[in-house]
């Protein structure tokens, strides 16, 4: 099953769209047990098609106990989330691009989308205006990413595109405290639109991963104190 760019072969030379897309074949009964999957992929002239070889198997599909196919019918979903988003972002006709990010950043994305050559970013950094900037490369590229989002995300409060940020780019990871001397475990989650990972010493970034949820078991000062049962 296969999710494809409309009217691929009448779009302009050089086209380009970035997706994030899931495609369901949907359990007419038991929506939980519907077969869900995601992707993404940079559709273009020559890549304008994108899914996936092997969805589920046709005995599964075609078995009447399993209520995918009810009364000839198959119900296909497909949810679709595409860079277009960040043209509608509200800007006036007195912005410019150096003092607006919105503008500079739809005007960043049309470049990309129709020049044929690399593109100059000179605009979107110079709308970052009263971002504070620090001399640390990494410090700065985490401080500018956050400022940077907060920003945006206030700008698309209260129109269309409100919460795309949060829809493309927000993740979740669970961090948890377990005792070793008492049946107690405490879970939260929480959210992130990017990991700082350390690269110190890993082959690769799935050593990096590795590392980054290595279980750390608390030592001398760093132990967590429980009052109530004397640990």
């Amino acid at each position: 099953m296969y999710l494809n760019a409309a009217d691929s072969t009448s779009l302009p030379y050089g086209w380009g769209r970035y997706a994030q897309f899931s495609l369901a074949i949907v359990n007419q009964i038991h929506n939980k047990f519907s077969v869900r999957k995601d992707t993404q992929h940079q559709f273009n002239a020559r890549e304008s098609d994108r899914g996936f070889t092997y969805f589920m198997p046709l005995g599964e599909l075609y078995d009447p106990s399993r209520d995918y196919l009810v009364n000839d019918t198959l119900i296909i979903e497909a949810e679709v989330l595409v860079q277009r988003a960040v043209y509608h972002i509200p800007t006036t006709e007195n912005d410019m691009p150096f003092g607006s990010i919105p503008l500079a950043l739809q005007s960043l994305f049309y470049k990309l989308q129709y020049n044929e050559n690399s593109v100059s970013t000179k605009e979107l950094t110079k709308s970052f205006n009263g971002i504070h900037m620090i001399h640390s490369c990494s410090i700065m590229s985490k401080n500018l990413t956050g400022s940077f989002v907060k920003k945006l995300k206030d700008k698309m409060k209260e129109t269309v595109v409100e919460r795309t940020i949060q829809k493309l780019f927000e993740r979740h990871h669970m961090n948890y405290i377990e005792c070793i001397k008492l049946d107690y475990k405490s879970t939260r989650k929480e959210s992130f639109y990017g990991l700082q990972l350390d690269v110190n010493g890993c082959r690769d970034v799935y050593g990096s991963l590795d590392k980054y949820v290595e279980v750390e078991r608390r030592e001398g000062d760093n132990k967590y104190h429980d009052e109530q049962d004397g640990l």
